[in-house]
């Protein structure tokens, strides 16, 4: 197919576009290798997402920081000292978050440009780590356009690869014993979301609850499980008593010995998903206890000191 000289420039220049709108990059990765090829649609999109993303950063960092950071920080105290660390471990972060795209591309971009990451940083690791994702989309396309098996392996290769690469990262990553990024207090619903999140961007989390069978916090064993297990059984009883109208002559008898087991089976389906051994497994510190702040970045728990 001729595409003519412009063609690429064109490309470029709309993948810059999209970038720094938001719009999902992923499509035009793979119309890339459909376009191009694997190589050069790969070199293609470098250009347009490298251009795009710096682009991002800059409107975020000198437009918007100053009036998101008084309102994070008007939300919580705290949030410099997450920033400060967040610069000071930029590279690894960034590098991790691009192999591993837990934001997608675009978003992060501004998210990026709102912190104190070093711009060499952001931009070194968003090259790095943007690459082996890039040549995975472009061979996927090419491969679907061509039928071809031996693309078609190469991007799932690749894609394999990113995987492993950041499970390393996270992995070879490793503060001093007692040294946390992040410790969160409070394993409920919030609480595993962050402890989760982090530490899957990275960051080495301690998470303490009072004990193993508060795990998962109000919600998860007294709020919001159980409550919408007692609408879902109140509505089957209000529709079975609708149901007289039309002929249907039921009688409801009504075990709370019943009720009581098929709240705590819902709520051991939910447990499995959220466990103390499986946030171990993923790499999150579980500890259980009352912790005490003891210093500005000291906290103790069962007589020890964080």
């Amino acid at each position: 197919m001729s595409k003519g000289v412009l063609a690429p420039v064109f490309f470029v220049f709309m993948y810059v576009v999209i970038t720094v709108l938001f719009v999902p990059a992923s499509p035009m990765s793979i119309l890339s290798g459909v376009l191009f090829g694997p190589f050069w649609g790969g070199v293609y999109v470098i250009f347009g997402a490298g251009i795009g993303s710096f682009l991002s950063f800059l409107l975020a960092r000198y437009l918007a920081r100053d009036l998101i950071k008084k309102m994070l920080v008007r939300w919580n105290n705290k949030f410099d000292q997450y920033d400060d660390r967040l610069k000071k471990h930029g590279f690894l972060t960034m590098l991790f978050l691009r192999i591993t795209p837990i934001f997608p591309f675009n978003v992060l971009n501004y998210l990026a440009g709102l912190t104190k990451i070093r711009l060499r940083d952001y931009l070194w690791a968003t090259l790095i780590g943007m690459i082996p994702g890039i040549f995975a989309f472009t061979y996927l396309g090419s491969g679907l356009i061509e039928f071809s098996p031996k693309s078609l392996s190469i991007s799932l290769l690749l894609f394999l690869i990113l995987a492993l690469i950041g499970y390393l990262i996270q992995k070879t990553r490793r503060l001093g014993k007692n040294e946390y990024d992040l410790i969160v207090i409070g394993a409920g619903a919030a609480g595993l979301n962050i402890a989760s999140f982090m530490n899957r961007a990275g960051f080495k989390v301690l998470l303490i609850d009072k004990s193993e069978k508060d795990f998962g916090g109000d919600c998860l064993n007294k709020g919001c499980i159980p409550s919408k297990a007692m609408l879902y059984l109140s509505r089957a009883v209000r529709l079975s008593k609708k149901l007289e109208k039309y002929g249907l002559k039921s009688k409801v008898n009504l075990s709370m010995a019943e009720v009581s087991r098929y709240i705590q089976s819902k709520i051991k389906a939910v447990k499995k998903h959220e466990n103390p051994k499986l946030f171990s497994k993923k790499g999150v510190d579980v500890r259980f206890g009352s912790a005490k702040f003891v210093g500005k970045n000291q906290l103790k728990l069962n007589g020890r000191e964080y």
